[in-house]
């Protein structure tokens, strides 16, 4: 079986494959995660139905150093005998239709994500994820903020 799982600042989630789908031969293995969701497991594409499931957590996986690849986090003596070709993290869950299109060998279109800006004018509260807007509230404390930094070479 396959052991995969995800750990944030709530805690840790982790699951266990179907039995018997490790085999000899190249598989594409991918997880995806979404807060406050299951991990998913796709096998060649396929979606896995986990026999051992953790509860579903929340939270972010910021400021998390470490990705294990080919064994466990308590493993001492040893780890999985095979080999990685491809390793990647991306920055949102991947649907079905672009796991098999990564799996296939495509390349998935670069994503505009929604980054929230940590700012004295909130700039991120109650406004909607992707949306990018700058109410007045937001641009007349910015603005007075770089007012009073020198922004222009002085002669």
């Amino acid at each position: 079986m396959i052991k995969y799982g995800v750990a944030t600042e709530e805690g840790s989630h982790e699951n266990e494959s179907t039995n018997n789908v490790q085999t000899t031969q190249w598989q594409h293995v991918m997880v995806t995660w979404t807060s406050g969701e299951a991990a998913k497991l796709y096998i060649n594409g396929v979606l896995d139905t986990p026999t051992d499931e953790d509860d579903v957590i929340g939270g972010t996986t910021s400021g998390y150093t470490d990705v294990i690849v080919g064994r466990g986090g308590k493993d001492t003596d040893g780890s999985w005998d095979g080999l990685v070709d491809d390793f990647r993290v991306y920055e949102v869950a991947l649907t079905v239709q672009q796991v098999q299109t990564v799996m296939n060998g495509g390349d998935l279109p670069v994503v505009d994500t929604y980054v929230p800006l940590t700012s004295p004018a909130n700039i991120s509260d109650d406004e909607p994820a992707n949306s990018r807007s700058v109410n007045f509230r937001d641009f007349a404390v910015l603005a007075d903020e770089w007012l009073q930094q020198l922004i222009w070479p002085a002669w």
